[in-house]
């Protein structure tokens, strides 16, 4: 399998708060909180800080969220295929 197996499955079942979107891909839920957050927070940063667009420097913290969701997917799918986590 690869790293992001089962994350549309954990994402539909997770968008109904179904629990068993954990043991689709134990990252899913959390995913799925990370991008649907990301819609009113972008419209935000579009209304408050069209300087900082103007300017093209995007904010630090996104290139360490995404490189921290990208070690985090790898390590899912490391564990997975050591056989530490089931996948479904």
């Amino acid at each position: 399998g690869c790293p992001g197996c089962g994350l549309t499955r954990s994402f539909v079942a997770g968008a109904r708060l179904d629990p068993a979107a954990f043991g689709f891909h134990p990252l899913g839920p959390f995913l799925l909180l990370i991008v649907v957050a990301q819609l009113p927070y972008r419209g935000y940063r579009i209304w408050q800080n069209e300087a900082i667009l103007r300017s093209g420097r995007p904010p630090s913290w996104p290139v360490y969220l995404l490189g921290a969701i990208g070690l985090a997917l790898l390590a899912t799918w490391g564990a997975r295929m050591a056989g530490v986590i089931a996948a479904q």
